[in-house]
């Protein structure tokens, strides 16, 4: 199994002003130490929304949602993504809150037969004999721990079997949003990696280990 670090993201809904998060009141603001590059991946007037990468994370921001992603599977990407948003939500103590949420994605391509079993559904024998080729399938579970809800999406698409974890809460408020995030979208990524040993028998493959060790 490997994480897909597009996948792995902070997101806090809300009425942003994306004019607000230029490169520049980005680098001053949302940083301990501004980074010293950042670039401006996409900007897009119409509908207000841009995209800027620094190091290992990544920010989107437009006027319904403010995205800060990590760009390696580390913990050390995480911890400063967490302190992005946390940044934002202080400096920006005005902006309308309606929802929060932390994500993490994942990949398997050699998927054991726990996982393949989730696919044996019922339906599929009808929808064969009616000439429907199926082309893929998503099974969800909605869970609940306590004021968080979580959602796991898992995903088979020919070899790859994909797995995607929103851990979401119904933050209305900054002090709501830093009390879900504060300290704990690392310890969300190590739930998620018991979730999926515990539940599907998955592991992180040797590759990833040793990158983690690293860290």
């Amino acid at each position: 199994m490997i994480p897909k670090t597009e996948q792995w993201s902070i997101v806090v809904l809300g009425l942003w002003n994306a004019r607000i998060f230029s490169p520049e009141w980005v680098a001053c603001n949302l940083f301990v130490t501004p980074p010293k590059e950042m670039k401006l991946e996409a900007e897009f007037s119409g509908s207000m929304s841009l995209r800027l990468k620094a190091g290992p994370v990544q920010l989107t921001a437009d006027n319904n949602r403010l995205v800060v992603t990590a760009l390696e599977p580390s913990d050390e990407a995480l911890r400063l993504c967490e302190d992005m948003v946390l940044r934002a939500i202080e400096l920006l103590p005005h902006t309308p809150i309606q929802g929060a949420g932390v994500n993490f994605g994942f990949s398997e391509i050699h998927a054991n037969d726990r996982l393949l079993s989730l696919f044996k559904l019922p339906d599929i024998g009808w929808l064969s004999t009616n000439n429907y080729s199926l082309q893929g399938t998503t099974i969800g579970r909605v869970l609940k721990l306590d004021a968080t809800v979580l959602t796991i999406r898992i995903s088979q698409l020919a070899d790859e079997v994909g797995l995607h974890l929103n851990y979401h809460r119904d933050a209305r408020s900054g002090d709501a949003v830093k009390s879900f995030l504060s300290g704990q979208v690392v310890a969300l990524k190590d739930r998620s990696y018991e979730v999926l040993k515990t539940v599907y028998e998955l592991t992180p493959d040797e590759q990833e280990i040793s990158a983690d060790v690293t860290d």
